[in-house]
C-alpha cells in the first residue's frame, strides 16, 4: 500500500463549521501580523490562508433578498385590499344608485374590516385566497363592475397572485443560487492545515526551540479551540441520600 504525506492526510482539525473557522482563522490571522519577520513559508502559507477564508466569507450570502420578494409582495396585495375597502365603503355611503351594490360588496368581502390581512403569509392566504373566490363568481363580476371597481380587484387579484408566488404557496419558491459555502469551507481547511505544516516542519529542523515557541504562540488559538459540541454542560449535583428517621422509642 503507497503512503502518502500530505498536510491533508496528516494534519487532523477540530471540527469547524463557516462561522468558527473564520473566528479562529482571523485570530490567527491577527497574531501572525503582529510578527515583523515571519519565516518565508509561515508567510506564504498565511497569505493562502487569508485568500481562501476572504472568499468563504464572500459566499456567506444572506437569504434576505427572497424575504424582501415576499414582504414587498404582501405590502402591495394589502395596499390592494385597503384601497378596495375604503372605495366600497366611501362608495356605499354616498346615496345614489351604486350604494347599495357597494354595500353589499364591502359587507361580503370585509366583515371584520381589514383584519384579515394581519399574520404571515400562509395564515394570510386561506382569507385572502377565499375573497379572491368570490370575486371570480359571474354575479360578483357584474357588481363590481357595476360599481366601477374594476381596476381595483384586478390589482388586488394580480397582487394576491404574486404573493402566492413569492411565498411558495402556488408554485415553487424560485431558485436561489446559494453559495458554496461548503467547498470554500474545505478550502479554508485545506489552506490552515497547509499553514499548520508550516510551522511543524520549521520546528522539526530547528534546534533551538525557537520555532517550536513561534508555533505555539501563533497556533494558540486553534490549539485552544473546542468545538460547541465538545463542551459538557456541568452534572447536577445529586442530593445525598437522607438517613431514615430513627423509630420513636
Amino acid at each position: 500500500m503507497t503512503r502518502t504525506f500530505d498536510p491533508q492526510s496528516v494534519i487532523e482539525l477540530p471540527r469547524f463549521d463557516s462561522d468558527s473557522i473564520i473566528s479562529i482563522v482571523t485570530a490567527l490571522l491577527t497574531l501572525a501580523s503582529h510578527e515583523t519577520a515571519l519565516p518565508a513559508n509561515v508567510q506564504a502559507a498565511r497569505d493562502l490562508l487569508k485568500s481562501a477564508v476572504d472568499s468563504l466569507q464572500g459566499t456567506k450570502m444572506p437569504t434576505a433578498p427572497v424575504e424582501s420578494k415576499l414582504l414587498e409582495a404582501l405590502r402591495a396585495e394589502a395596499t390592494g385590499w385597503t384601497a378596495l375597502e375604503k372605495f366600497l365603503d366611501a362608495l356605499a355611503g354616498v346615496p345614489g344608485p351604486k350604494a347599495a351594490k357597494a354595500g353589499v360588496l364591502r359587507d361580503a368581502l370585509f366583515p371584520d374590516g381589514l383584519s384579515f390581512l394581519r399574520g404571515k403569509a400562509l395564515k394570510r392566504w386561506p382569507l385572502t385566497e377565499a375573497r379572491i373566490q368570490h370575486l371570480a363568481a359571474k354575479d360578483v363580476v357584474a357588481a363590481v363592475k357595476a360599481v366601477g371597481a374594476d381596476d381595483l380587484v384586478a390589482h388586488v387579484v394580480q397582487t394576491h397572485a404574486a404573493t402566492g408566488a413569492a411565498a411558495g404557496i402556488t408554485a415553487p419558491k424560485a431558485a436561489v443560487e446559494l453559495p458554496q459555502v461548503r467547498e470554500r469551507l474545505d478550502d479554508v481547511k485545506a489552506a490552515m492545515r497547509a499553514y499548520v505544516a508550516q510551522f511543524v516542519a520549521n520546528a522539526g529542523i530547528d534546534k533551538t526551540g525557537a520555532a517550536q515557541a513561534l508555533t505555539d504562540k501563533l497556533l494558540k488559538p486553534l490549539a485552544d479551540f473546542v468545538p460547541a459540541s465538545a463542551v459538557k454542560a456541568p452534572a447536577e449535583a445529586v442530593p445525598a441520600p437522607q438517613a431514615d428517621p430513627a423509630p420513636a422509642a
